[in-house]
């Protein structure tokens, strides 16, 4: 899996959390194990952050894990830091924002 490839399955299950609420920003918050993950969706509507009122059917959930994984590796292999979070957010025109919480 690529890094970009990786982006796209989280921005998937961001969405998915979604479904179809109205929102302005959308986001998941990944918080990452050994050989799992644990997602929290959520959005922004009009200023306000609600949290996530659908879950992700399991292909998209198992493809988000495989990507926060791939990207835990990935991060731990070139910069030799572990992360333990993902952040990531999403706006209607595609651009992204995705930050990390390392090891301490």
């Amino acid at each position: 899996m690529t890094i970009e490839e990786a982006y796209s399955f989280i921005a998937k299950e961001a969405l998915a959390f979604v479904g179809t609420e109205p929102w302005d920003i959308a986001g998941v918050d990944i918080e990452l194990f050994e050989q799992m993950s644990s997602s929290q969706g959520w959005r922004i509507y009009q200023g306000q952050r609600y949290p996530a009122l659908n879950i992700p059917n399991l292909p998209i959930s198992i493809s988000a894990t495989k990507a926060a994984l791939c990207l835990r590796d990935d991060l731990a292999k070139r910069h030799n830091q572990n992360i333990t979070h993902i952040y990531f957010s999403i706006s209607p025109n595609g651009d992204f924002k995705i930050n990390y919480k390392y090891d301490e």
